[in-house]
This record gives C-alpha cells, structure tokens and sequence, in this order.
C-alpha cells in the first residue's frame, strides 16, 4: 500500500497561530505514522527558495501556500502548481511556479512558472503547445493526470491576460516532457457566464462558468469530470456536473447548475437546470439511485474514483455567502446518469462521532468537513485528512478558526465502500 503526501496549507502551528504552511508530510497506513519530510515548523515562513530551474538541490522550498493544484507521477514524485503564498521575494499573493519534489533525493525543483507573485496569463493561440503560454498566477482551482502523464487544470482565482483578478474557467493541459503548456478550453479573462447548452449533448459552445473550489475526477476513458465550485463575484454555487472529453476538444453539461443569492433581497434564485428544489440538494432514499436525487450546490468537495468508474464525492461546503458545510457521501454513475446518497446527514453541519481510533463502526462518521485532502489506497478505500468544519459547536466541528469556519481539523479517516 502506497504512502500519502500533504504539503502546506492553511492550519495551526504548534504555538497556536495559523496561516499557510511549506511543511511537507508523509504517512505510512501500514505503521500508521507520521514523517515530518521537510519545510518549516511554523507559519507564514516568507520568501520562497527558487534556485536554479531544472536544478534540484536540499535549499530549494516552494514556500508556504494555500490551495495549490497538486499531482503524483508514476515515479512516485510529487508536483505543485501555483496556489496562494509568498513568492522569491516574500511578497505574498497568488502563484503560477511549478514544482517537484522528489522522495528519493528529498530535494524540492522549481520546474516552469514565474518566481513573482500575481502574474498575468499568456494565452497564446488556443490548442496551440507553445513555449511561452502559461496560465496565470491563481489558487484553488482542479486538477487531473491523464494516463499519458499530462496534467490538466482547470479554473480558480487568479488573473487573467489583461491582469485582472477573479474567478477563471480556463483549461490547460501540461507535458511534463516538454514543459509546455497549452491552452485548452474557456475563456483569458475572468468571470466568463457558463454556456450550458442541452443536458448531455455535447457542443463547441458548451463551457462551464467561471469558479473556485470544484471537485474533479477523471474516469477510465480518460474523460475529465468537474462538479460544483462557487464564484464569489456572482454569489454563486453550483451543483453542476460536467464532462469533458480530451478527444473531441467538448464539454457536456451532465446534470444539475446553479444557485444564486441576492444580498438585498436575502433570497436564492435557481439560474438553470433541472427542476429541482431547495439549496440542500434532493437526497431521496439513502442507498437508492434516482434521476431526481442531486447533490447540494457546494465548493471544496473531496473527490475520487472507483475500479468500475464510477464517482465518489464527500462533503464540501457552501461558503459564498453561509457558513454552512456537509458530511454526505454520493455516487455518480456515468453509465446511468444518476446520483446515489451513500452516506452522511441530509443536514447541513452535521457532528462527527469518532468512536475508538482505528475501530470501524456504521455508526462512526467524520464531522462536516469542507476542503479536505484525500487519497484513495490500491485496496480501494479511501482516507480524508482535515478540512475545515462548519459553524456547528459540537462534536466534530467545534472551536472558532477565524476563516468564517467552526474549526480546522488534523483528524485522519478511513472510508470503505465495501459492506
């Protein structure tokens, strides 16, 4: 069974501060340990270490970041794109380097990308590889790895060709034998308005509007899934499922949409999409597929894919405007289309109840966690570290974190889809 890696993030140190980490940590399941690999012990450590590019050496860190986009090779070494933190001269703001860290030499290499905070985009030609496009400098958006080895991203806040900031529906694919990047799909400048077309007709002019924080899968076919994210320009969460197919160059709205709030009247407006009913999602009968069960709009979903492909999501939160978050655990079914309530509360910011550690029960259960990490093992369960709750008081979701958040967790879960 494989190891897991987390580096940096936003969390406490162990003086009780927090803010963004550069720290990079590996567990064993097997021992069921901890190895503090490298970084610093404590918050907000400045100025990143470039060094050279294409040149790794033990000095090198990327920093400490927040919401980077992160990616494992099949040799085993890690990856990092952009993110928010602190670039070659300690300014802070959003980046666009890449990075690999190696396990072997324990060494951290700065790949591509600006050593500078906040730079725009270079577009380029669309579908064009060239040597100089490079998306532009942003955090919290998705990420795939294709069964070629290539990378693709999509969204998040960051900036765009002209230098503005805010929500992006760009994609990208890299090569990490090149070093190339190439502009996909969407839009160079921010805030682009979704083209939904017809549910699950493909088309040209089909596209996903711009967001943060969607949850993403890709499947056996090599089809890229997205789902949900907000934009917090629009007051908007989304709880819409797209595909997009690498071969054909188009994107297929799947189910679902959107969801906005109006500050001045202090109420929701569904925008498109199916006929469904209320912000909380439609859950139907927990363990029973149907066409109208849907999950909730919401943003920091963790996700993954099964051996059959089929797509898992747990929790996630809606954050544009409440502080809400979930614990509810679904399936989506490519083959049939529909949505499977697995797991969890109907409810948001349901408690967690922890039982005794490393004793499974069906009654235990992770409290309502939104931005969580997540790893899937080679026996197919699936391990969820962290995040940050909801604004309940109880159980485990209690404390104040001062992100507009009940709290931020270090507790580690293991999750078993087989009976």
């Amino acid at each position: 069974m494989g190891n897991f890696w987390l580096f940096g993030g936003s969390a406490y140190e162990s003086t009780g501060l927090i803010g963004p980490f550069d720290d990079l940590w590996e567990y064993s399941p097997s021992s069921g340990e901890w190895t503090w690999e490298s970084g610093s012990d404590v918050v907000d450590t400045s100025a990143a270490v470039y060094g050279t590019r294409g040149i790794g050496s033990i000095s090198n860190t990327p920093g400490s970041r927040v919401q980077a986009y992160t990616w494992v090779d099949a040799s085993g070494n890690l990856w990092m794109f952009g993110g928010g933190g602190y670039d070659s001269t300690g300014t802070p703001g959003d980046l666009n380097d890449i990075w690999e860290y190696s396990p072997n030499s324990s060494e951290w290499t700065w790949v591509g990308g600006s050593n500078l905070a906040n730079v725009s985009g270079v577009y380029g030609t669309m579908g064009s590889r060239l040597a100089n496009a490079t998306p532009g400098a942003r955090c919290c958006g998705s990420v795939w790895t294709d069964s070629s080895g290539n990378v693709w991203i999509f969204g998040g806040i960051g900036y765009d060709s002209t230098g503005a900031m805010g929500d992006l529906n760009d994609l990208w694919e890299y090569s990490p034998s090149s070093g190339q990047w190439t502009w996909v799909s969407g839009s160079n400048v921010i805030d682009a308005t979704g083209v939904y077309g017809t549910a699950g007709s493909a088309s040209a002019d089909t596209v996903p509007g711009a967001r943060d924080g969607a949850s993403s899968w890709i499947d056996s076919l090599g089809n890229l899934w997205l789902f949900g994210g907000e934009n917090p320009i629009s007051l908007t969460e989304f709880n819409d499922l797209w595909r997009y197919s690498p071969s054909s160059g188009q994107w297929t709205w799947m189910s679902g949409a959107g969801w906005q709030y109006s500050p001045s009247s202090k109420q929701w407006t569904w925008m498109s999409g199916s006929d469904v009913a209320g912000v909380t999602g439609m859950y139907g009968t927990m363990g029973v597929a149907s066409a109208s069960t849907l999950p909730a709009a919401r943003d920091g979903a963790s996700s993954w894919s099964d051996s059959s492909g089929n797509l898992w999501l747990f929790g996630g939160g809606v954050t544009a405007t409440i502080t809400n978050a979930f614990n509810d655990i679904w399936e989506y079914s490519p083959s049939s289309g529909e949505w499977t309530w697995v797991g969890g509360a109907d409810v948001a910011n349901a408690d967690a109840v922890y039982g005794s550690p490393g004793s499974a029960s069906p009654d235990i259960t992770p409290g309502a966690l939104s931005h969580a990490s997540n790893w899937t093992d080679s026996s197919g369960d699936e391990w969820i570290f962290g995040g940050f709750g909801g604004s309940g008081t109880d159980g485990g979701i209690g404390g104040t974190s001062g992100l507009g958040y009940g709290g931020v967790f270090n507790d580690l879960w293991r999750w078993s889809p087989a009976p």
